[in-house]
């Protein structure tokens, strides 16, 4: 009677009350109870200036600061000080907070299910980049001297 009905982020008591209302117009005050028969793995996201960027499996409750530690950390052109956390919020709109991961100071922000971190470069990092890129792109090569001695590359 009802088909398909999405479960991904809700709780067995919202589908509960989801699925008695779809069945109210056919039954005559219809109860439901839902089981939970095998839950899906939680799954996060960590992109940016870390070591190993990618998918990762929760192993349990983690926080944002625990998620960039399962990438191998920041790079030292990170800006971790203002790092966004994207996660689905109702209706399955995106939301974006800043959080602060550096050490210190890190915020404890636990992880959901399809939360996304990114963290940023720093400015330093940005500037790095950009050098890197303008001397490659120069027709002309990089020399230096060691104790008087002259190199060219």
């Amino acid at each position: 009677l009802l088909g398909h009905v999405m479960a991904a982020d809700r709780s067995l008591s919202e589908l509960e009350a989801d699925i008695s209302h779809g069945y109210a117009p056919h039954l005559l005050r219809p109860e439901v109870e839902v089981t939970l028969r095998q839950a899906g793995p939680l799954k996060v996201w960590v992109d940016g200036e870390v070591r190993n960027p990618g998918m990762f499996d929760m192993p349990g409750d983690i926080d944002a600061y625990q998620a960039v530690i399962m990438a191998g950390g920041v790079l030292p052109s990170a800006r971790s000080s203002r790092c966004a956390l994207i996660r689905r919020g109702p209706g399955d709109v995106r939301m974006m907070k800043v959080i602060d991961l550096s050490a210190p100071r890190a915020e404890i922000t636990p992880m959901r299910r399809g939360d996304i971190i990114f963290v940023p470069r720093s400015t330093l990092g940005e500037l790095a980049a950009f050098f890197t890129q303008f001397r490659a792109a120069l027709p002309i090569g990089f020399s230096y001297a060691i104790n008087g001695g002259y190199a060219s590359t």
